[in-house]
């Protein structure tokens, strides 16, 4: 089976109000003027496709499935659009392996998704060319631009879909994140994305080699340096700064990373990685981009 997506649910836990001397206090409800919202990300399960077959089927999180690690790639494309959510139950995707380095078959390297993916992967000013094209393509796209703080002083921008936010944090490893600006063209995003990288010598790249720094940082420490460069670049006070947390942090800081084909229960999904368990109730982790778009995975029972 190709595994196409793991599907998660983004829950709010809370509101944490904050001000220019730090944390005030913990609450459920929102108020004040700066505040850091709490969310949960929550694994509801699989999207798997038989090779050959457009349909997809839905596997559901805490079910076993038997991991092959390797595969063969097959093309991303499918037919979700890309100005609004989806049900991804309902999706099709290609049959079709891939031939380009962003995943893509032959029938679909000029589609409007590989020309999204070209527009943001590609690297450098040359990316605005692609962006321009998906702008003709999709004229409706609109895009943030976002800053992750993933430890004091050290920040990571970022680019996505303006209704896609909380679940492309989801994907990200970071202490706290705010928006910068939304409401923007594809073209003006990468732009200004590549402008904040090159100017404040942001990353605009992932790491997730060392997953337990977000769970054991003192996060509420990156606050008011993330309140402060946000007010630098937008000359406003975020209304809202992100934190997204896994379900059941214990269980991550006990996780090691997958070294070994086998049967896992898929329990868990935070910062782009999949935590799975063993039949000897172990945990362990794997980025969800190893096994995206290949036959890696078969279903047991």
């Amino acid at each position: 089976m190709i595994l196409r997506l793991a599907v998660k649910r983004v829950e709010e836990k809370g509101v944490t109000k904050i001000s220019s001397g730090g944390i005030l206090e913990f609450t459920s409800v929102a108020a004040g003027k700066a505040e850091v919202y709490i969310y949960t990300s929550r694994l509801e399960g699989l999207i798997l496709q038989e090779p050959g077959q457009e349909k997809v089927w839905f596997h559901p999180a805490g079910s076993p499935i038997r991991l092959e690690l390797g595969g063969s790639g097959y093309c991303r494309w499918h037919t979700a659009p890309l100005d609004t959510p989806d049900d991804p139950r309902e999706r099709r995707y290609c049959t079709r392996h891939a031939v380009s380095k962003l995943g893509y078959c032959r029938s679909h390297l000029d589609s409007t998704r590989a020309m999204y993916d070209m527009c943001l992967g590609s690297g450098g000013v040359q990316s605005l060319s692609f962006c321009r094209k998906l702008e003709m393509m999709a004229p409706a796209v609109r895009m943030s631009v976002y800053l992750t703080a993933l430890e004091a002083g050290k920040y990571k921008v970022g680019v996505t879909r303006d209704w896609r936010l909380l679940d492309r944090l989801s994907e990200q490893p970071h202490l706290a994140a705010a928006k910068v600006k939304t409401g923007l063209t594809p073209s003006q995003a990468r732009a200004m994305e590549l402008n904040l990288s090159a100017k404040h010598r942001f990353t605009q790249l992932s790491r997730r080699d060392n997953v337990h720094h977000y769970l054991s940082y003192q996060w509420k420490n990156v606050i008011p340096g993330l309140t402060t460069i946000i007010k630098q670049l937008t000359g406003g006070t975020p209304d809202r700064i992100y934190r997204i947390e896994p379900e059941d942090p214990n269980h991550w800081l006990k996780a090691r990373r997958l070294k070994e084909p086998g049967v896992y229960r898929p329990v868990s999904y935070w910062a782009g990685i999949m935590l799975l368990e063993d039949n000897t109730g172990d945990y362990h982790m794997i980025e969800a981009r190893k096994l995206a778009h290949m036959d890696t995975v078969y279903t047991v029972g």
